[in-house]
């Protein structure tokens, strides 16, 4: 399954609920988008999984737990055989 988290680390007043619906009806995003939390800082998971900016993909295996971490763009072929080697299991 694939879930988005829109996490924001500054302008937070410019990020609204409403401008994010936007953005994901304008860009066709049919995954479901999750909003952060604030942390103290960072947002929590921005801290959590210790994501440096945008994008980051996060990978998580059949028991939840971490399996790669990628900050920036992800060519599809590495991305497609990480996902193949993680459902292959």
């Amino acid at each position: 399954a694939v879930l988005g988290v829109h996490t924001v680390f500054e302008h937070h007043e410019a990020n609204t609920v409403e401008g994010l619906k936007a953005f994901l009806h304008e860009n066709r995003i049919k995954f479901p988008v999750g909003i952060d939390n604030p942390g103290k800082g960072l947002p929590k998971c921005m801290e959590d999984y210790q994501m440096r900016g945008t994008p980051t993909t996060l990978l998580f295996d059949k028991e939840g737990l971490l399996a790669a971490h990628y900050f920036g763009q992800v060519h599809d072929m590495e991305l497609g055989a990480a996902i193949s080697m993680l459902v292959s299991e």
